[in-house]
């Protein structure tokens, strides 16, 4: 959820004014000066025994009233909450998991991030940039391991911040983070051709090429129904932001596929694969 004030914000050890925040614990930007100035608010006595300490929060700008604080962040916290809603479900399948995984991932790592978070300007959601990798761990081992994967990326990346390493990942140079990210995006995408031409029941491979391989080798199976639905809003979501920059598209396009999976359901002969359908109710 993003905060404009959060408790005892803690300058982080690169110097910045904010982090990076993704969706599992692992990237919540741990460090012992937030962990120590959460546990000394836990100890302060005087929230425990002065009455009005309840009705204010301890923020970057002071002590300031409960009220004041949600009604500043009500807002973004709505929005936020609802794309990662759409977002968790989606990265979730996209990790291999189920909708469930995803959703319980966001909810878990976005409070924890709240709890430890050390930044004032903190967006805390779903990240899609290691879904590719986290599919094929997945695919080999089946999705038990994904939690494993968790909770020893977190760890590392506890270990690593405590000992101050992080600022030596700053040392890298610009091409391998562009590279990265168009490496992920290239992934991202090239996952989104069973989705978008309907393609169910493909033998999974562990190697990423082979997937793509075998989903083009079946195109011939296409489905109308999912693709008269997924390239018209695909093209949506390029073109109306630029155009109609504040309505938040990323809110109403979801809104509108839900929609559309409810009509097929009763609509004789549109055959759209659903949650219910692929996952059950």
């Amino acid at each position: 959820m993003p905060s404009r004030q959060l408790a005892r914000p803690v300058p982080p050890a690169d110097g910045r004014d904010s982090h990076d925040r993704g969706t599992s614990p692992s990237k919540a930007g741990l460090s012992w000066k937030s962990f120590n100035s959460t546990r000394e608010l836990l100890r302060d006595t005087s929230l425990w025994t002065d009455p009005q300490s309840w009705k204010t929060l301890q923020t970057s700008v002071g002590p300031t009233p409960i009220l004041k604080v949600l009604l500043e962040n009500i807002r973004s916290a709505v929005v936020i909450a609802m794309v990662s809603v759409a977002l968790s479900i989606g990265l979730g399948i996209a990790s291999g998991a189920s909708p469930v995984a995803g959703l319980r991932t966001a909810i878990w790592g976005g409070m924890i991030c709240g709890c430890f978070g050390s930044s004032p300007f903190n967006v805390i959601g779903p990240a899609g940039a290691l879904t590719g990798m986290l599919s094929t761990y997945s695919a080999q081992w089946g999705e038990d391991i994904l939690p494993w994967i968790a909770i020893f990326s977190g760890i590392i990346c506890f270990a690593v911040v405590s000992l101050g390493l992080q600022r030596y990942c700053l040392l890298m140079p610009k091409s391998v983070f562009e590279g990265f990210t168009l490496a992920v995006a290239l992934m991202i995408g090239l996952k989104q051709i069973n989705y978008a031409f309907g393609l169910t029941g493909l033998e999974q491979h562990e190697n990423f090429l082979e997937n793509v391989w075998e989903s083009l080798k079946n195109l011939d199976k296409a489905q109308w129904g999912c693709m008269v639905l997924f390239f018209p809003e695909t093209l949506a979501l390029f073109l109306l932001p630029t155009f109609l920059p504040k309505v938040p598209w990323m809110i109403a396009i979801p809104l509108c596929t839900i929609l559309c999976g409810y009509l097929a359901d009763g609509v004789a002969g549109w055959d759209l694969p659903t949650l219910k359908t692929e996952f059950g109710a």
